[in-house]
């Protein structure tokens, strides 16, 4: 099946759920409905991980993100948690944190 190969990806709309402006007259949120295969691999990311630098200055990025999903989607959760903590690490380097991260994965 198609979830087997590929990367599918959604993104949120630009909606904020915090800050200081009003929330009057503001559009609701939007509630998408999606229907998974058991085994399924979800996966909830910020951009702190896309955005970060490495001692290059190059983005993390979005390809290296999903040729890293690619290759550790069918391992425990535990392993993937090590391989892409481990591709961060290299990938960082000596690099400052720029952003918050948060990535969690979750098989159905």
């Amino acid at each position: 099946s198609p979830q087997d190969t590929a990367v599918q990806v959604v993104k949120g709309n630009r909606r904020t759920i915090g800050g200081i402006r009003s929330v009057k007259g503001r559009d609701p949120f939007e509630m998408v409905n999606f229907t998974f295969d058991r085994g399924t691999m979800l996966y909830l990311t910020t951009d702190g991980l896309i955005d970060q630098h490495g001692h290059d200055r190059k983005r993390f990025g979005s390809p290296l993100l999903y040729e890293t999903i690619m290759q550790m989607k069918n391992f425990s959760v535990v392993e993937q948690e090590q391989i892409l903590l481990e591709r961060l690490r290299v990938h960082q380097g000596e690099e400052s944190q720029r952003d918050d991260i948060t990535f969690m994965g979750i098989r159905l």
